[in-house]
Protein backbone atom coordinates (compact mmCIF):
# COMPACT_ATOMS: atom_id res chain seq x y z
CA UNK A 1 0.00 0.00 0.00
CA UNK A 2 2.97 1.94 0.76
CA UNK A 3 4.70 1.50 -2.44
CA UNK A 4 1.44 2.55 -4.40
CA UNK A 5 1.54 5.94 -2.79
CA UNK A 6 4.90 6.29 -3.61
CA UNK A 7 4.31 5.47 -7.07
CA UNK A 8 1.26 8.08 -7.10
CA UNK A 9 3.16 10.49 -6.03
CA UNK A 10 6.04 10.23 -8.24
CA UNK A 11 3.53 10.53 -11.28
CA UNK A 12 2.40 13.23 -9.88
CA UNK A 13 6.30 15.17 -9.66
CA UNK A 14 6.70 13.78 -13.81
CA UNK A 15 3.29 14.94 -14.53
CA UNK A 16 4.10 18.65 -12.89
CA UNK A 17 7.74 18.52 -14.74
CA UNK A 18 6.06 17.92 -18.04
CA UNK A 19 3.95 20.71 -17.27
CA UNK A 20 5.98 23.56 -16.31
CA UNK A 21 9.11 22.69 -18.83
CA UNK A 22 7.35 25.15 -21.64
CA UNK A 23 7.06 27.85 -19.33
CA UNK A 24 10.38 27.08 -18.14
CA UNK A 25 11.57 27.09 -21.62
CA UNK A 26 10.02 30.57 -22.61
CA UNK A 27 11.84 32.04 -19.21
CA UNK A 28 15.22 30.84 -19.78
CA UNK A 29 14.75 32.47 -23.68
CA UNK A 30 13.57 35.50 -22.46
CA UNK A 31 16.49 35.75 -19.56
CA UNK A 32 19.27 34.88 -22.37
CA UNK A 33 18.00 38.08 -24.57
CA UNK A 34 17.64 40.25 -21.51
CA UNK A 35 21.47 39.15 -20.84
CA UNK A 36 22.48 39.98 -24.45
CA UNK A 37 20.77 43.26 -24.57
CA UNK A 38 22.42 43.67 -21.34
CA UNK A 39 25.71 42.62 -22.37
CA UNK A 40 25.88 44.68 -25.53
CA UNK A 41 24.79 47.74 -23.55
CA UNK A 42 27.99 47.16 -21.13
CA UNK A 43 30.20 46.43 -24.07
CA UNK A 44 28.94 49.91 -25.87
CA UNK A 45 29.40 51.79 -22.72
CA UNK A 46 32.78 49.64 -21.65
CA UNK A 47 31.50 49.15 -18.22
CA UNK A 48 33.13 45.96 -16.14
CA UNK A 49 30.01 43.35 -17.56
CA UNK A 50 31.60 43.60 -20.80
CA UNK A 51 33.82 40.83 -18.89
CA UNK A 52 31.81 38.57 -17.51
CA UNK A 53 29.48 38.58 -21.08
CA UNK A 54 32.71 38.01 -22.92
CA UNK A 55 34.17 35.50 -21.26
CA UNK A 56 30.28 33.35 -21.33
CA UNK A 57 29.29 34.22 -24.74
CA UNK A 58 31.31 33.05 -28.37
CA UNK A 59 32.58 36.53 -30.09
CA UNK A 60 32.16 36.48 -33.86
CA UNK A 61 36.19 36.52 -34.73
CA UNK A 62 35.47 38.28 -37.87
CA UNK A 63 34.59 41.56 -36.72
CA UNK A 64 37.63 41.26 -33.76
CA UNK A 65 40.84 43.20 -33.09
CA UNK A 66 42.19 40.46 -30.97
CA UNK A 67 40.90 37.26 -30.66
CA UNK A 68 42.60 36.70 -27.15
CA UNK A 69 40.95 39.76 -25.94
CA UNK A 70 37.54 38.85 -25.55
CA UNK A 71 36.36 42.26 -24.18
CA UNK A 72 37.31 44.17 -26.45
CA UNK A 73 35.92 41.71 -29.25
CA UNK A 74 32.71 41.71 -27.50
CA UNK A 75 32.83 45.91 -27.04
CA UNK A 76 33.50 46.10 -31.02
CA UNK A 77 30.52 43.31 -31.91
CA UNK A 78 28.38 45.59 -30.27
CA UNK A 79 29.54 48.77 -32.42
CA UNK A 80 28.62 47.16 -36.03
CA UNK A 81 25.61 49.12 -37.53
CA UNK A 82 23.62 48.75 -40.33
CA UNK A 83 25.51 51.70 -43.13
CA UNK A 84 24.11 52.77 -46.39
CA UNK A 85 26.38 54.78 -48.45
CA UNK A 86 25.03 56.99 -51.52
CA UNK A 87 26.53 58.98 -54.20
CA UNK A 88 25.31 61.44 -56.38
CA UNK A 89 27.64 63.96 -58.36
CA UNK A 90 26.01 66.96 -61.03
CA UNK A 91 25.68 64.37 -64.14
CA UNK A 92 26.65 68.13 -66.27
CA UNK A 93 29.81 69.54 -65.51
CA UNK A 94 32.05 72.68 -67.72
CA UNK A 95 35.60 71.32 -68.43
CA UNK A 96 38.01 73.57 -66.61
CA UNK A 97 35.12 74.77 -63.37
CA UNK A 98 35.77 73.39 -60.26
CA UNK A 99 32.68 70.95 -59.09
CA UNK A 100 32.00 69.75 -55.48
CA UNK A 101 30.77 65.55 -55.16
CA UNK A 102 30.39 64.22 -51.53
CA UNK A 103 29.23 60.76 -50.28
CA UNK A 104 26.93 60.40 -47.42
CA UNK A 105 26.99 57.64 -45.27
CA UNK A 106 23.85 56.82 -42.58
CA UNK A 107 24.35 54.93 -39.96
CA UNK A 108 21.18 53.44 -39.07
CA UNK A 109 19.00 54.99 -41.33
CA UNK A 110 16.89 54.58 -44.36
CA UNK A 111 18.29 54.68 -48.06
CA UNK A 112 15.84 57.29 -48.72
CA UNK A 113 17.05 59.57 -45.87
CA UNK A 114 20.62 58.86 -46.76
CA UNK A 115 19.53 59.75 -50.50
CA UNK A 116 17.94 62.99 -49.62
CA UNK A 117 21.66 64.22 -48.23
CA UNK A 118 23.66 63.15 -50.83
CA UNK A 119 21.25 64.41 -53.90
CA UNK A 120 23.00 66.72 -56.28
CA UNK A 121 22.38 64.74 -60.03
CA UNK A 122 19.08 63.55 -59.32
CA UNK A 123 20.08 59.75 -59.90
CA UNK A 124 21.93 58.54 -56.36
CA UNK A 125 23.77 55.27 -56.32
CA UNK A 126 23.14 53.60 -53.06
CA UNK A 127 24.29 50.44 -50.90
CA UNK A 128 24.61 48.98 -47.93
CA UNK A 129 27.87 48.40 -45.76
CA UNK A 130 28.44 46.99 -42.00
CA UNK A 131 30.00 50.17 -40.46
CA UNK A 132 32.76 49.84 -37.82
CA UNK A 133 33.95 52.73 -35.83
CA UNK A 134 36.05 53.90 -38.41
CA UNK A 135 35.41 54.56 -41.88
CA UNK A 136 37.25 55.80 -44.79
CA UNK A 137 36.18 56.46 -48.81
CA UNK A 138 38.66 57.16 -51.72
CA UNK A 139 37.45 58.87 -54.70
CA UNK A 140 39.20 57.26 -58.05
CA UNK A 141 38.58 60.26 -60.92
CA UNK A 142 40.41 60.23 -64.16
CA UNK A 143 40.82 62.98 -66.34
CA UNK A 144 40.07 65.12 -63.00
CA UNK A 145 42.09 67.27 -61.32
CA UNK A 146 41.99 66.39 -57.44
CA UNK A 147 42.05 69.47 -55.48
CA UNK A 148 40.86 67.78 -51.51
CA UNK A 149 42.53 64.65 -49.77
CA UNK A 150 42.17 61.70 -52.47
CA UNK A 151 41.50 59.41 -49.25
CA UNK A 152 39.05 60.81 -46.39
CA UNK A 153 38.58 58.80 -42.92
CA UNK A 154 36.10 59.73 -40.35
CA UNK A 155 35.21 58.24 -36.84
CA UNK A 156 32.10 57.72 -36.91
CA UNK A 157 31.24 56.67 -33.18
CA UNK A 158 27.24 57.11 -32.67
CA UNK A 159 26.97 59.99 -35.62
CA UNK A 160 23.98 59.68 -37.81
CA UNK A 161 25.36 60.68 -41.15
CA UNK A 162 28.93 61.58 -42.23
CA UNK A 163 29.88 63.11 -45.53
CA UNK A 164 33.06 62.86 -47.57
CA UNK A 165 33.65 65.66 -50.01
CA UNK A 166 35.77 66.34 -52.85
CA UNK A 167 36.57 69.31 -54.76
CA UNK A 168 37.19 68.40 -58.54
CA UNK A 169 38.45 70.28 -61.43
CA UNK A 170 37.31 68.33 -64.67
CA UNK A 171 40.44 68.29 -67.18
CA UNK A 172 39.06 66.68 -70.46
CA UNK A 173 35.67 67.15 -72.24
CA UNK A 174 33.13 63.93 -72.84
CA UNK A 175 31.99 60.90 -70.64
CA UNK A 176 34.14 60.63 -67.86
CA UNK A 177 34.04 58.38 -65.15
CA UNK A 178 33.38 58.75 -61.39
CA UNK A 179 34.43 55.84 -58.31
CA UNK A 180 34.14 55.74 -55.48
CA UNK A 181 35.19 52.96 -52.22
CA UNK A 182 34.37 52.65 -48.83
CA UNK A 183 36.00 50.61 -46.54
CA UNK A 184 34.90 50.34 -43.10
CA UNK A 185 37.39 48.84 -40.09
CA UNK A 186 36.41 48.33 -35.74
CA UNK A 187 38.53 50.95 -35.10
CA UNK A 188 41.46 53.25 -36.45
CA UNK A 189 44.34 51.12 -37.85
CA UNK A 190 42.22 48.23 -36.81
CA UNK A 191 40.27 45.09 -38.98
CA UNK A 192 38.56 45.37 -41.95
CA UNK A 193 34.47 45.10 -40.89
CA UNK A 194 33.57 45.46 -44.76
CA UNK A 195 33.84 47.09 -47.69
CA UNK A 196 32.44 48.58 -50.53
CA UNK A 197 34.37 48.29 -54.26
CA UNK A 198 35.06 51.16 -56.35
CA UNK A 199 33.39 49.22 -59.54
CA UNK A 200 30.15 49.15 -57.40
CA UNK A 201 30.07 52.95 -56.98
CA UNK A 202 30.52 53.85 -60.51
CA UNK A 203 28.98 57.31 -61.83
CA UNK A 204 29.46 58.59 -65.70
CA UNK A 205 29.21 62.60 -66.18
CA UNK A 206 28.98 64.63 -69.26
CA UNK A 207 32.49 67.28 -69.42
CA UNK A 208 31.39 70.21 -71.71
CA UNK A 209 33.55 72.52 -73.57
CA UNK A 210 33.41 75.85 -71.75
CA UNK A 211 32.14 77.93 -74.75
CA UNK A 212 29.01 74.98 -75.52
CA UNK A 213 25.97 77.31 -74.77
CA UNK A 214 22.46 75.12 -74.83
CA UNK A 215 20.46 78.09 -73.98
CA UNK A 216 19.47 79.74 -77.20
CA UNK A 217 17.73 82.64 -75.69
CA UNK A 218 21.53 83.28 -74.79
CA UNK A 219 22.53 83.11 -78.66
CA UNK A 220 20.07 85.48 -79.75
CA UNK A 221 21.08 88.08 -76.60
CA UNK A 222 24.40 87.70 -77.37
CA UNK A 223 23.42 88.69 -81.34
CA UNK A 224 21.29 91.68 -80.46
CA UNK A 225 23.86 92.93 -78.18
CA UNK A 226 26.76 92.99 -80.67
CA UNK A 227 24.68 94.33 -83.71
CA UNK A 228 23.59 97.06 -80.91
CA UNK A 229 27.43 98.40 -80.11
CA UNK A 230 27.63 98.11 -84.11
CA UNK A 231 24.66 100.50 -85.09
CA UNK A 232 26.30 103.34 -81.69
CA UNK A 233 29.91 103.10 -83.81
CA UNK A 234 28.20 103.48 -86.78
CA UNK A 235 26.31 106.68 -85.53
CA UNK A 236 29.35 108.02 -83.93
CA UNK A 237 31.14 107.50 -87.29
CA UNK A 238 28.15 109.45 -88.99
CA UNK A 239 28.20 112.79 -87.01
CA UNK A 240 31.75 112.66 -86.80
CA UNK A 241 31.29 112.60 -90.73
CA UNK A 242 29.10 115.70 -90.52
CA UNK A 243 30.90 117.74 -88.64
CA UNK A 244 34.14 117.33 -91.21
CA UNK A 245 31.67 117.86 -94.08
CA UNK A 246 30.48 121.07 -92.42
CA UNK A 247 34.36 122.11 -91.54
CA UNK A 248 35.34 121.80 -95.30
CA UNK A 249 32.25 123.55 -96.26
CA UNK A 250 33.10 126.49 -94.44
CA UNK A 251 36.45 126.90 -95.33
CA UNK A 252 37.34 129.93 -97.74
CA UNK A 253 34.06 131.31 -97.59
CA UNK A 254 33.79 134.73 -96.15
CA UNK A 255 32.95 135.39 -92.73
CA UNK A 256 29.36 136.24 -92.02
CA UNK A 257 28.71 139.87 -91.22
CA UNK A 258 26.17 138.64 -88.69
CA UNK A 259 29.25 136.19 -87.39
Amino acid sequence: MQEQHQVRQLLIIVSGLSLALPSLSACAEATDYAADASCAADCMAGTPGCAVCAAEEEVDPVYSVNSDDPVEAARELASIRDGVASFDPPRNMTRGEAENVRLIIGADQSVEDTENLAEDGGAPVSLTIDLGLWVCAELFASNFELQSEKVQCHNFGRGRFKSFDWDIVPLREGSQSLQVEVISYDRKGGDIVDSIPSRAIDVTVDVRLPDQIDDGSKVISAIFGSMRNMLLSLAGLIAALGVVVWRIRRIGKKPDSSE
